[in-house]
């Protein structure tokens, strides 16, 4: 059993395979598990592992009273707008009334629970992104506990540790880097991949979506099959493909900034699009701050229909809200995205992958949200912070910083973990949840014998 000067930390473990959360248990005493749903449990549990359920807020009395403000808490939790949208994505309600009587219940339950369990600290292996662990985080963060998470950089064998649940967030210092050849050399041939041609850059699983599909969007044979199940949704589908589609057109030789739409729902935008997991937002932001000789493009996740499609995020009105947008013209989706980018004078995202892509690929990028680009300091990139900023970057974006993702890339090494092993020759994207459990599980053992300080 290792030492630690903490004497009791609240992990959630999320994916980690039961064999690392067993050892991490083994050895540090002070960890205790939580999660948020009771149908998890009985893995843990089969191992001889204790793990406690969240608190039912519905059934727990409020029986003493709280050692910190709660209307100062419940304020705060409530009067962020992503906890209405975490919570309508998760759970119904009867009315808007009865939603917010149980958020209100669920601050109280959880800031009594903290206060008696009084952890030092809480781990989650991504971003909250449950209504439940949500607002237990945030609560947890009012009354002064902190929340540290972990996430994944554009670099995806490597992982951030961060503090604090909002768009700039605090990025924890490793103890230990690795900047060994073999990771550097990694590196070189991802990059050379995403500046690459399509094939080269999708990423493998929407590639094969589009390879099993004869490079169509929507599969006839499919989309039968689909009616047959849900006809309501399916129908819904067709209807906003085809919207889209008329409603789009060619954008060559036009000057643009192009905005790349998230599938949704998905937690890279709700909730670490702080502010505009509501796409339509980064739309008209953009469409504000746009040179007078230029247009906005917009192009759409191919996910939204070759993965599950949502009506609750797409429709037909959603495509003509933007198309009605002036000076913002939608792309065909069965456009190149790459070729996209390469004719933008700058790409943006709420915080998908596509920005560090166009960085690699010499742009100027744009993000809105928190996600994979932190530690960025290039003029070739550019986080949201107010429309004036934003329309002062689109006027300078002419001569772009030289070897940007290099110098973004040392600093990535500088501030995450690596889950490359020595057995590891090469980055290989089907292990991509093995690197990431590795980083976590290094990362853990790390803060707790406080080898990293988190508050550095």
């Amino acid at each position: 059993m290792t030492n630690s000067k903490f004497k009791k930390v609240f992990f959630d473990p999320g994916y980690l395979p039961i064999e690392e959360v067993e050892s991490l248990m083994q050895g540090f005493s002070c960890l205790k598990l939580i999660r948020h749903r009771e149908k998890d449990l009985m893995v843990y549990q089969e191992r001889g592992l204790d793990i406690l359920l969240y608190p039912d807020h519905t059934q727990e009395k409020l029986a003493r009273i709280l050692e910190n403000d709660i209307e100062k808490t419940w304020s705060a939790v409530i009067n962020d707008h992503q906890t209405s949208v975490l919570f309508d994505r998760t759970t119904k309600s009867r009315s808007e009334v009865f939603k917010f009587n149980e958020l209100l219940l669920m601050c109280c339950c959880y800031q009594n629970w903290l206060e008696q369990e009084k952890p030092d600290f809480l781990i989650y292996t991504v971003t909250p992104h449950n209504i439940k662990t949500w607002v237990l985080s945030k609560v947890a963060e009012k009354i002064g506990i902190p929340v540290i998470y972990f996430q994944e950089s554009f670099f995806p064998w490597r992982q951030f540790m961060l503090r604090g649940l909002c768009r700039n967030p605090k990025i924890i210092i490793p103890a230990t880097q690795d900047n060994s050849k073999k990771d550097y050399e990694i590196y070189k041939e991802y990059i050379r991949k995403k500046t690459g041609s399509l094939e080269e850059a999708m990423p493998s699983y929407e590639l094969n979506r589009l390879k099993k599909n004869d490079w169509k969007l929507i599969s006839l044979k499919t989309e039968l099959k689909n009616f047959l199940k849900k006809p309501i949704s399916s129908t819904e589908k067709i209807k906003s493909y085809l919207t889209y589609k008329n409603l789009s057109r060619d954008v060559t030789g036009l000057k643009y900034v192009v905005l790349f739409l998230h599938y949704q729902p998905e937690r890279s935008t709700i909730p670490e699009g702080y502010g505009f997991g509501i796409q339509l937002a980064a739309i008209l932001a953009l469409q504000q701050a746009l040179p007078k000789d230029a247009y906005l493009v917009v192009r759409e996740h191919p996910s939204t229909y070759t993965y599950n499609f949502s009506k609750n995020y797409r429709s037909k009105d959603f495509y003509k809200t933007i198309g009605s947008i002036e000076r913002v013209i939608i792309a065909p989706i069965t456009d190149d995205p790459y070729k996209i980018i390469d004719n933008s004078i700058a790409t943006a995202s709420i915080t998908g992958t596509v920005t560090g892509e166009a960085l690699a690929r010499g742009k100027a990028c744009i993000s809105f949200g928190s996600g994979l680009l932190q530690a960025i300091d290039s003029p070739n990139f550019h986080r949201y912070t107010s429309i004036d900023s934003l329309r002062a970057f689109l006027e300078n974006t002419e001569k772009p910083e030289e070897n940007a993702a290099e110098k973004y890339y040392d600093s990535v090494r500088r501030t995450t973990i690596t889950g490359i092993k020595e057995s590891h020759l090469n980055y290989d994207e089907k292990l991509r949840r093995e690197y990431l459990n590795a980083s976590i599980a290094t990362g853990v053992k790390q803060l707790l014998t406080a080898e990293t300080n988190i508050n550095s």
